[in-house]
């Protein structure tokens, strides 16, 4: 399952102007202290477009609330870019790091189209318009692999199972195929999957816990415990 976000700002709604970042997630294999990764950034507008590209770290709380605080040690080529219509450009990104890491960091590749205020149309509207990419960039070791364990469990004041995740492992892991079926001893539910949905969408990132809340039925009180799959 590919993560990813993507944010446009248009100040004219008959704006249609637009540039492309692939892939939108990257891993890139480090075996050594340097390595190196390479996005598409493509024009498919008929205007030209400016870019400006940077890296940041990537840091998920309990909640699943990111934070990307400015990132060192990478090299990103180049830092701008100016596309034709219709043109396509090769971006690298270099990892600069001192010594190979033996887990798994997650990263943000943010590029970002630069506001730009063109000439007045017959309507007599300026444009200016923001499109920004978020892209996921990892730096994977050599067998890296996610390892997930339920920590602990408990019913909360709203009546909702919360459950702790936590990654024990050195890469990130997707919870897409996450079960779960709640029992308190005389009888058992399984929710529905769109109950499941939106936890199922969580990313936990290498050593990172998450909180995940599922409203419980009716009859069924604080001794409920949930029995949890995160697939083969």
């Amino acid at each position: 399952m590919l993560f990813a976000l993507l944010t446009l700002q248009l100040l004219s709604p008959s704006a249609s102007h637009a540039f492309r970042l692939e892939p939108m997630v990257l891993a890139v294999p480090v075996t050594e202290p340097r390595a190196a990764g390479t996005y598409t950034v493509e024009n498919n507008s008929a205007e030209k477009v400016a870019v400006a590209f940077h890296v940041t770290e990537r840091r998920i709380d309990a909640e699943g609330v990111e934070a990307r605080p400015p990132a060192t040690g990478f090299l990103v080529y180049p830092e701008q870019l100016k596309l034709e219509p219709g043109e396509k450009r090769s971006l690298r990104v270099t990892w600069a790091g001192k010594a190979a890491p033996t887990t798994e960091l997650a990263y943000r590749l943010v590029a970002t189209q630069l506001p730009i205020d063109f000439s007045k149309e017959k309507n007599g509207t300026n444009i200016k318009f923001l499109l920004e990419y978020v892209a996921s960039l990892y730096l994977t070791p050599k067998n890296a692999k996610g390892k997930l364990r339920v920590l602990k469990q408990a019913v909360n004041a709203k009546g909702e199972l919360e459950l702790v995740v936590k990654n024990e492992g050195t890469a990130h892991e997707l919870l897409e195929k996450l079960d779960l079926t709640i029992s308190d001893g005389k009888k058992s539910f399984t929710p529905p999957a769109a109950a499941l949905a939106e936890l199922r969408t969580a990313n936990l990132l290498a050593g990172d816990e998450r909180t995940l809340r599922v409203m419980l039925p009716k009859g069924f009180g604080k001794n409920a415990q949930g029995k949890v799959s995160f697939g083969p």
